[in-house]
């Protein structure tokens, strides 16, 4: 891959639906676990996220970016 997924146009129609975003990884090497995590927080602010979804003691909650 050369771009995360999901496409630009998918981040358009989950923000205008109201969706949320969790940024995760399907990394089979450890030195890649996180690749691109930076460029993806830059692309959702593009896009008019403020937020972004976190696993945290066992529950999902809405972290800033």
């Amino acid at each position: 891959r050369s771009v995360p997924y999901p496409a630009p146009y998918l981040l358009t129609e989950i923000k205008s639906h109201g969706g949320k975003i969790l940024i995760s990884s399907d990394s089979h090497k450890m030195c890649n676990l996180d690749f691109a995590f930076e460029d993806t927080v830059e692309l959702l602010k593009t896009y008019g996220f403020k937020s972004i979804v976190i696993l945290k003691n066992g529950k999902f909650c809405e972290v800033g970016i």
